[in-house]
């Protein structure tokens, strides 16, 4: 699917075909999944999934707190995502089941724990971590730092020298793209 057929099916040029499934406001943020059937996108503060031809909306969290950016796992079984839901940006990941408006959302669970506002940028390539761009360390002008958080817990250890944001790896996990 093109990229100008996956924004008109995520709804990303006018709400109107998004009003009937009671998403208003901004949308934005989409991912799309592994196999190209199913877009999750960020709206009225929560993460919704929708197929890729289009249709209805389903609302796949619902918390008072802000949930924005997503990425699916590379065997399309987990999301990834950050929320304020417990105070400062932190990430998430839910344990998923099928596919477009009908996935199902199996477990939440909490990756990070920090006081720090984290942004995410994707799974590595081996599905087990989160990787994210954070400034960690306030007390001395830095710019946004990269990291990895295991997805089982663990510590969260820098995955470059190099500053940067929203990193990603290649399938093979070779390269690290970043903004």
């Amino acid at each position: 699917m093109d990229l100008r057929k996956m924004i008109v099916a995520a709804g990303l040029i006018g709400s109107a075909g998004l009003a009937c499934a009671g998403v208003s406001g901004l949308i934005q943020y989409p991912s799309v999944s592994p196999d190209g059937r199913t877009i999750v996108f960020s709206a009225d503060g929560d993460l919704w999934s929708m197929d890729a031809k289009g249709g209805a909306a389903s609302r796949l969290t619902v918390h008072p707190g802000i949930e924005t950016r997503s990425a699916f796992s590379r065997d399309g079984k987990k999301i990834g995502f950050e929320s304020n839901r417990d105070g400062a940006q932190n990430l998430y990941t839910l344990s998923i089941e099928g596919s477009g408006n009908s996935v199902l959302v199996r477990s939440l669970d909490r990756v990070t724990v920090s006081d720090r506002t984290q942004t995410l940028g994707g799974f590595n390539a081996e599905g087990d971590a989160l990787l994210f761009s954070a400034s960690i360390y306030p007390e001395i002008y830095r710019h946004v730092s990269m990291y990895e958080a295991p997805i089982d817990g663990g510590a969260v250890t820098p995955i470059s020298a190099a500053y940067g944001r929203m990193p990603i790896e290649t399938a093979d996990g070779e390269w690290t793209y970043f903004n």
